[in-house]
Order: structure tokens, then C-alpha cells, then sequence
């Protein structure tokens, strides 16, 4: 079995977002502006992502506290409001159609599921807006690919200060 290694797919997304990554052998963190200057797969640069479970916490972006599932709910169905965050899921009652929606990340299937409850019955399906979901990720820097188990990335809770603000 080959040791997986960090490629440029696995941090692309990230990039345009403002990517930091630590620099183990001068202990910095700095921002991965150019990649075209910077040793992409040198083992001394990790990239500093946040781990999948920070879905469901809440995290700074951009000067504000947001709750990522929320995020991706918003991004994933087309709701902005009314989205509020539980341990495991994000759900939002709406008033207008009388349904509540579920918006979350099923560990079983591996995909964002979007179910429906309403006079009708209950309807589970696979979250659409899939890239519009992929791009919140990236910009609040999750670790949706491994990267952090896998060694190849560090987390945010393992930084002395806080990286993303």
C-alpha cells in the first residue's frame, strides 16, 4: 500500500480562500498567497484546515461567528433564513409551507442529505447545489478530504493562536 501524499487537488480549493499553512521547521504560520513560490509538497508545510467535525461548532470567518452546517444548508437548498444549528443537523420550520427541513452530513453515505417533514410525509434525499456546498467548505476551510487523519494537514485546535479570523 503507497503512503498517500498531499496534491494540489487536495488544497485547490482552499487556496483562493485564504489558505495558511505552518511551516514546521520556523514554527510560522503564513498565508499560501503564491504556490507557484512555495514548495507545495514539501512534508515541512502543512496546510491549516479545520477537522469535519467543526461542522457542527461554531467558528470565525470574517470577523463573524457562523455555524458551518448552516452555511452549507444555506448554500445547499437556497434558504438564508431561519437555518438554527443542533448537534447533528441544521434545521429550519417553515412558516409559509408548513415543513420542517433537515439539512446534514451522513457519515453512512458520505454526502450532505436534505430531508423534508410535512402534511405529505417525510422526503430524505442526496443535498443538490452540491458545488455551491463544496465552495462554502473550502472558504470556511474544512477538512472534508482527510487530510488532518492522513497527516498531510493540522488542525486549527492545534495552533497556539487563532489562524482564521
Amino acid at each position: 500500500m503507497s503512503e498517500r501524499k498531499l496534491e494540489l487537488r487536495d488544497i485547490a480549493g482552499y487556496m483562493p480562500y485564504g489558505l495558511k499553512y505552518f511551516a514546521k521547521h520556523t514554527g510560522k504560520i503564513m498565508k499560501w498567497e503564491r504556490f507557484n513560490s512555495i514548495p507545495l509538497f514539501d512534508d515541512s508545510l502543512k496546510p491549516i484546515l479545520r477537522p469535519l467535525s467543526d461542522l457542527y461548532a461554531t467558528v470565525t470567518h470574517g470577523g463573524k461567528k457562523v455555524m458551518p452546517i448552516v452555511e452549507c444548508a444555506r448554500a445547499g437548498t437556497g434558504f438564508n433564513n431561519g437555518w438554527v444549528a443542533y448537534s447533528s443537523c441544521a434545521t429550519n420550520k417553515c412558516k409559509t409551507h408548513g415543513t420542517d427541513y433537515s439539512f446534514y452530513w451522513s457519515k453512512v453515505s458520505r454526502c450532505f442529505m436534505f430531508s423534508s417533514c410535512g402534511t405529505s410525509g417525510v422526503d430524505l434525499k442526496q443535498a443538490s447545489n452540491t458545488v455551491r456546498i463544496f465552495d462554502t467548505l473550502n472558504e470556511l476551510k474544512i477538512d472534508y478530504r482527510g487530510l488532518i487523519g492522513a497527516g498531510l494537514a493540522v488542525s486549527v485546535h492545534d495552533m497556539k493562536t487563532e489562524v482564521y479570523k
